[in-house]
C-alpha cells in the first residue's frame, strides 16, 4: 500500500490506469525512461507469475511485450534499477523500459518481457525425479547447464568493470573475512533455538573448518553480486539464452550486508543450494513423503538422499566448467573446477545458515530443510 498525491494504492499494478498515469509524468512519483513510451499504446495482457511476492503485470506495446514488476518491500537501497542500467549492454538481464520511486524509495519497474523462456529449475526438477526412478543420473540438459555457467561469467565479468559508486571491485582482506565469518555466527546463533543440538554441534565445527578456506580469496577482487542467484532467478529460452532476473538481493539479509561486495563464488555457492532444494522437493515428491521423513532421508543419507547429492553435484560440476571457461583470472584463486568446488562450499554453508536464518521468520518448518540438506553434504564428505 502506498500513498501518491493524497490518494492511498494498493496492489495499484494490477489496474492498467496506474501505469499509464506513471508514465504519462502526471503523478508525483519520480519516473525515469529508459526508452521512448507511449503511455497510450500499452494494452493490458494480464498478471503473471502469481506465485511471487512482488506483482509481475504484462502489457503490449508498439516495441514489444513488457513486464511491469511493483516492490512490496520498500527499501531505498534496492539495486535492481542499477543492476539492470548498468547490464543494458551486455545482453544477460532483460531490458530496462522504464522506473518509477517515491522520495528515493524503488517502487517499480517496467522491463522487456521475455517471451518463450522457461524456469531452468523445472526440467532439473524432473531430471532429479527421473534419477530417482532410474538409480542413476539421468535426463540432465547439458545445454541448460552450459547456458547458466556462460551467462553468470558474463555477469561477473561484467561487474568486474563496474567502476560507479555502488559496484566499483576492490580486493578482499583479512576484514572482509572477519565479517563474513561474524555474519555466518550471527544465523547460526539466530537458528540455536530451533534446530537439534547435535545438528547445532556440527554446524558450529563446520563453521570453523571450512571458513578457514576463506583466506583463499585473499588478494582476489570483490565485486557487488547477485545473492540470490538460483534458477527461479533465471529464464532460460530454447535457442541456449539465459536472462538472470530479480536482482533485489537477499530478502532476508540483515541490513548492514545488503550493499556489501563479496566474492564472484558466492554466487555460485547460491546456485548450489538450489540444486539442494530441487534434490530436496523430488524426494519428497516422488515418494509421496512428509516434510518431516523427507528431513530424515537426507538427515540420515538414506539411499534417495545419496543419489541426488551425487546429482546435485554433476549439475554443479558441469555449470562451474563452463562458468570458468570464460571468468576473468581477477574474480577467482583458481582456474581448476576442482579446486573451485572447493572454494565454493564455505559459501554452500554460509547460504544454507542464510536460508535456515530467513525460513525461520517466515516458514520455520523449512529451517529443517535448509539445514538437512546441508548436513547430508557435510556428513558425505
Amino acid at each position: 500500500m502506498v500513498k501518491i498525491d493524497g490518494s492511498t494504492f494498493c496492489e495499484a499494478e494490477y489496474i492498467p490506469v496506474f501505469l499509464r498515469e506513471v508514465l504519462s509524468g502526471k503523478t508525483s512519483l519520480e519516473l525515469i525512461n529508459y526508452e521512448e513510451l507511449d503511455p497510450e499504446s500499452l494494452v493490458f495482457e494480464g498478471s503473471v507469475a502469481e506465485d511471487a511476492t512482488n506483482p509481475h503485470v504484462l502489457y503490449s506495446a508498439k516495441n514489444g511485450k513488457l513486464l511491469l514488476k511493483g516492490y512490496r518491500l520498500y527499501r531505498r537501497d534496492n539495486p535492481e534499477v542499477l543492476f539492470l542500467r548498468y547490464l543494458s549492454h551486455y545482453n544477460v538481464a532483460p531490458r530496462l523500459v522504464a522506473s518509477y520511486s517515491a522520495g528515493g524509495v524503488p517502487l517499480g519497474i517496467l522491463v522487456e518481457y521475455i517471451e518463450g523462456g522457461i524456469d531452468p529449475g523445472a526440467p532439473l526438477y524432473s531430471s532429479a525425479k527421473e534419477t530417482l526412478a532410474a538409480q542413476s543420473i539421468t535426463g540432465l540438459d547439458w545445454n541448460i547447464l552450459k547456458s547458466i555457467g556462460k551467462a553468470v561469467s558474463i555477469f561477473h565479468n561484467a561487474m568486474l568493470e563496474c567502476m560507479e559508486e555502488w559496484c566499483k571491485p576492490s580486493y578482499i582482506d583479512t576484514q572482509d573475512i572477519s565479517v563474513w565469518r561474524a555474519r555466518m555466527k550471527h544465523y547460526l546463533n539466530e537458528i540455536a533455538g530451533v534446530i537439534p543440538s547435535t545438528w547445532l554441534e556440527i554446524l558450529n565445527l563446520s563453521l570453523q573448518k571450512y571458513s578457514k578456506r576463506f583466506e583463499t580469496f585473499l588478494d582476489t577482487y570483490k565485486i557487488r553480486i547477485h545473492q540470490d542467484l538460483h534458477f527461479s532467478q533465471m529464464i532460460y529460452k530454447p535457442t541456449g539464452k539465459i536472462y538472470i532476473v530479480d536482482f533485489e538481493g537477499e530478502p532476508g539479509r540483515p541490513p548492514e550486508y545488503n550493499t556489501v561486495l563479496e566474492p564472484a563464488l558466492r554466487d555460485i555457492a547460491s546456485i548450489a543450494r538450489g540444486a539442494s532444494y530441487i534434490s530436496f522437493y523430488a524426494v519428497k515428491d516422488y515418494y509421496g513423503l512428509s516434510l518431516e521423513d523427507t528431513v530424515k532421508v537426507f538427515q540420515e543419507r538414506e539411499r534417495p538422499a545419496k543419489q541426488l547429492n551425487e546429482w546435485a553435484q554433476e549439475v554443479l560440476e558441469k555449470i562451474v566448467e563452463e562458468y570458468l571457461r570464460t571468468l576473468s583470472k581477477r574474480l577467482t584463486p583458481t582456474t581448476s573446477p576442482a579446486e573451485a568446488l572447493e572454494l565454493v562450499f564455505p559459501w554452500m554453508v554460509e547460504r544454507a545458515l542464510y536460508e535456515a536464518y530467513y525460513e525461520k521468520k517466515y516458514r520455520i518448518q523449512n529451517v529443517a530443510v535448509a539445514i538437512s540438506t546441508l548436513l547430508s553434504i557435510i556428513n558425505g564428505k
